[in-house]
């Protein structure tokens, strides 16, 4: 069963779509999803190429148990087009200011051809002086002729066109030159679309004026404008007007200094510059006001070079004196006035120092520091007054316990689970289970501890002289966490759980969290013919759920007959995982067959309970056994006999065949469909009708056995068929399954959320925004829009006047139409030729290849840890694990080669096209494509295995 979460969820694709994650964000009001939820949002957003499943299980997972919104890893890769032979120019991105719009549009709209240099090697021939050598040499000099290379620049003429311009800043990459080997690759995105490989410039591309290229990257060598022509690249150089802020070294004043640009640079934005002002932390009410401010900045922009302005206003001189809450302590602050602001009135100050009448003033101390700050050049300062006594704390309170704590061992056991568990609650990263001393069971409203009284410590005494009385001691200190309620001094539990305890240092530590036992319940039918097992999880760190457990409730309810060992074990296991189990068969009793033969079922059906399972052809339903064999006797499972001389017994219809296998008579379907016990008699239901629509109201459908549907199929509906499906009337944006055939009478609206699946034919009158996949052939009669198809058979016209507009087709042996595309030009990819199942397998193996190679080097991590530890037996059991994992990629690599060989066989197709096939069409086969440019009629379209190429003939021929 699929985990279901609550919340909304997004798909997140990147710019290149060449990858997607999901973004869930929890909430409990919202409708349930389930894993097939995410597979038909991506469908929904177009992503139907690099869907990774286990990526999207593991979402699911993630999903189910977050508490907050969480991002999926990418579940969806595509991959991307790689150049070929030849220089490839990969350029940044040409973007510039939207304030620099006016100057961006006037350069591109400049018509002068640039200065374009070429260097050439040439020889040149210049006169040379030498001395004459040798023995009967005067050693005079003479003159004489030399060939020498040097590097000559010539002009070039390029076309002064200009494509593109872009704001660059000095040393800023505008260019970075590829050089590519092979042939080129196109690459695919996850929608499907092919990406075509970037196509290499022929001849030489140039840099110009302020372009330097260095190794293989082209680089700005001032601020300015970058013009892209056909083959050439050159800067004209502007600069932006520059700012910047400083504080005064008194920090009371705030400076902006503006560096003048290019005359036609626009100001600097106000909004950037206030903000900038905002975040050094100044008074609002020291700096000027926003419109002074913006006459200052232009001012500097018209002037030249740089300039300076005081962003503070004039401030006046003033005190204050500071007494802090008990009047133990109290302070002068002074501060100088500046600008044209008023001076500071010492005078003033000290009066008001003199008028506190504080106990022990030392008058001839604070009027020196007066003195000294008014003869300094600081602007402010904070002059000491005088300190009273300040009272002391008496003893902290006390925490007086008030439970009953567990056993020593059953607290290890406990903490043993704990440390084998993720822990949900965040209390566990600064109080872990390691730190637990203590546990206690405890009751929801159960007293936990509470405080004791206070104590009074030491008066103190204020700076006026005035007595302070002591102050009661400290409460303890306490780190209580969860699911504990404090009130008027008791602790009291908010749940029922376990009560967590710790003190270090007189630092106490607690926290209540849940913990309960995992709970089995057993069910008897009511005819004793077997027993069913139910279990909920543990809660926290109780006692989760173990075959020993198991077997105990079972003796509990009575059930002493027919136990499923293998069950046991199997739920067992689901229970230490903490899985949710319901009703899962334990044990099953044996009933009376008719005539001289004894019952026991192999698929779990009953009477007078379940008494429907689906079935396959051929799929075992029962063991029988002849009367008077210890196997032939009827039983429950309670351990009673029921067989008797005058049972009746239960009696087979036709579709249930008797065998003889290796002596054991066995009863095995003998058609595909619903196993049905009722009235004493067993038969198999081949087939589901229902009349009417099917909606929310009457739910999904599920039948082992062909279904037939006389009215339509909602949206938001899944129908799965084990044989062949119809749906008389329209299919809307619901999910549709069937092992066999599909036949829709009237066709599908999709809203690009619908999927039909089938394991043979579809046969539909027309489908919008659908996705389709059918392993045989897909059947349409008047239009197939904006849809997905993957069909590994032929998708056939019943009429000559079929449309096909929008979409992507993949179409093994080809398709016949009416009319592919519209006169709009809209987009409608096709690919032939190649078996397209196989397509999917190479991805699914690739994506395997890639998560090997993802866990091997955290594998050679380990090792290297394990080497450093000398943990031979954790070494040897990595050493083993990489080996493995070495084999399996090398198994999987070879697998991956012969898909891909077998991908690259082509299979007999063609494109049959009655009437018009419009510009906008691609065909696509063997890595081959062909875009249609002009309008084509009554043609075939064909891959030219001898060429390799896609090519189009007259239909007539």
């Amino acid at each position: 069963m699929s985990e279901e979460f609550r919340g909304s969820l997004k798909v997140e694709i990147d710019k290149d779509g060449l990858s997607a994650k999901i973004h869930f964000t929890p909430r409990d009001s919202a409708d349930p999803y389930t894993l097939d939820s995410l597979k038909d949002l991506l469908a929904a957003e177009g992503v139907v190429h690099g869907i990774d499943q286990e990526k999207l299980e593991e979402a699911a997972r993630e999903f189910a148990e977050s508490m907050e919104p969480y991002l999926s890893d990418v579940v969806a890769s595509g991959e991307p087009a790689r150049p070929g032979s030849g220089e490839t120019y990969n350029f940044s991105e040409f973007k510039y200011p939207s304030n620099l719009q006016k100057v961006a549009d006037k350069i591109l709209s400049m018509n002068k051809a640039p200065l374009i240099y070429d260097t050439i090697r040439v020889t040149v021939t210049r006169d040379k002086r030498v001395k004459d050598k040798g023995l009967f040499k005067s050693g005079k000099e003479k003159i004489v002729s030399v060939e020498e290379e040097e590097d000559k620049k010539i002009r070039v003429d390029v076309s002064p066109a200009v494509k593109e311009v872009g704001f660059f800043k000095k040393g800023d990459v505008v260019c970075t030159v590829v050089t590519g080997t092979g042939e080129p690759s196109d690459g695919k995105d996850i929608k499907g679309n092919v990406l075509k490989a970037p196509t290499a410039i022929e001849g030489t591309f140039y840099p110009g004026r302020n372009i330097k290229r260095e190794k293989t990257e082209f680089i700005a060598e001032e601020d300015g404008f970058v013009r892209k022509g056909e083959n050439w690249l050159d800067l004209i150089p502007f600069k932006n007007h520059s700012w910047s802020l400083r504080v005064s070294d008194n920090k009371m004043d705030c400076y902006i200094d503006i560096v003048a640009g290019h005359k036609s640079a626009p100001p600097p934005d106000m909004g950037d510059v206030m903000q900038a002002v905002r975040k050094l932390s100044l008074p609002e009410e020291s700096l000027l006001d926003e419109n002074h401010i913006r006459k200052l900045i232009l001012s500097g922009c018209r002037s030249e070079g740089a300039q300076s302005f005081c962003l503070t206003r004039d401030r006046d001189g003033s005190f204050e004196i500071e007494i802090n809450s008990l009047k133990t302590e109290a302070n002068l602050h002074l501060y100088k006035g500046s600008g044209s602001g008023r001076a500071l009135n010492l005078k003033q100050a000290w009066a008001r120092v003199v008028e506190l009448k504080i106990a022990g003033f030392e008058a001839e101390r604070v009027k020196k520091e007066i003195l000294d700050f008014n003869n300094s050049q600081e602007k402010e300062v904070t002059i000491f007054l005088a300190r009273g006594e300040d009272p002391r704390r008496g003893d902290d309170r006390e925490i007086v316990l008030e439970t009953e704590y567990l056993p020593d061992e059953e607290v290890e056991t406990i903490k043993g689970r704990l440390r084998g568990k993720q822990q949900s609650l965040s209390s566990f990263k600064d109080f872990p289970a390691e730190g637990i001393e203590k546990m206690a069971l405890v009751t929801r409203g159960s007293k936990l501890f509470h405080i004791g009284q206070q104590k009074g410590g030491k008066d103190g005494k204020d700076i006026f002289g005035n007595v302070i009385k002591g102050i009661e001691g400290n409460d303890p200190i306490l780190n209580v966490y969860e699911n504990i309620s404090i009130q008027e001094g008791v602790a009291t539990s908010k749940i029922d759980g376990i009560l967590d305890y710790s003190c270090k240092e007189m630092v106490y530590s607690l926290r209540v969290r849940e913990h309960q036992d995992a709970k089995i319940v057993v069910s008897v039918s009511d005819n004793g013919m077997s027993a069913t097992l139910s279990f909920l999880p543990p809660h926290g760190s109780g006692n989760p759920v173990s075959a020993d457990r198991i077997r105990e409730a079972l003796e509990e309810n009575g059930v002493v007959k027919g136990i499923l060992e293998d069950e046991i074990e199997r739920l067992s296991a689901l229970g230490a995982e903490e899985k949710i189990v319901t009703d899962q068969l334990i044990a099953q009793g044996q009933i009376p067959f008719q005539g001289e033969q004894a019952l026991k079922f192999l698929v779990d059906i009953e009477p007078g309970k379940k008494n429907t399972v689906p079935v396959e052809e051929g799929d075992l339903v029962a063991e029988l056994g002849k009367k008077g064999e210890a196997s032939s006797v009827g039983f429950n499972v309670l351990g009673e006999e029921l067989y008797s001389e005058g049972d009746k017994g239960i009696e087979r219809e036709k579709n249930i065949l008797e065998e003889n296998r290796d002596g054991q008579l066995v009863l095995k379907a003998g058609v595909k469909g619903l196993l049905c016990l009722e009235n004493d008699r067993i038969y198999i239901k081949e087939k589901q009708t229902i009349r009417g629509d099917v909606s929310r109201t009457t739910g999904n459908i599920q039948f082992p056995g062909s279904v037939a549907i006389s009215g339509s199929v909602l949206s938001g509906i899944f129908v799965n068929a084990g044989k062949d499906l119809t749906v008389m009337e329209v299919v809307e944006a619901a999910l549709l399954s069937a092992g066999g055939n599909i036949m829709i009478g009237k066709g599908v609206k999709g809203d690009r959320k619908a999927v039909l699946r089938a394991g043979g034919s579809i046969s539909l009158g027309f489908a919008e925004a659908t996705n389709i996949m059918v392993s045989d052939i897909l059947k349409v009669k008047k239009a197939l829009m904006n849809s997905i198809v993957k069909c590994n058979g032929k998708l056939v016209s019943e009429t000559e006047d079929t449309k096909i507009i929008g979409g992507n087709l993949k179409v093994k042996n080809g398709l016949s139409a009416g009319t592919l595309g519209s006169e709009r030009e809209v987009k409608t990819h096709i690919s032939f030729g190649q078996d397209y199942l196989v397509e999917d397998q190479i991805n699914v193996v690739t994506r395997e290849i890639e998560k090997i190679n993802e866990q091997l080097p955290e594998i050679d991590s380990q090792l290297v840890l394990a080497e450093e530890k000398r943990n031979q037996k954790r070494l040897m059991a990595l050493r083993r694990k990489k080996v493995q994992m070495l084999k399996i990629l090398e198994k999987k690599g070879i697998k991956n080669f012969f898909l891909k060989e077998k991908f690259e066989i082509h299979h007999e197709s063609e494109i049959r096209v009655n009437h018009e096939i419009y510009p906008g069409v691609i065909f696509e086969s063997h890595g081959r494509s062909l875009e249609i440019k002009e309008k084509l009629t009554s043609v075939i379209v064909f891959f030219d295995s001898s060429s390799g190429k896609i090519k189009t003939k007259p239909l007539s021929s």
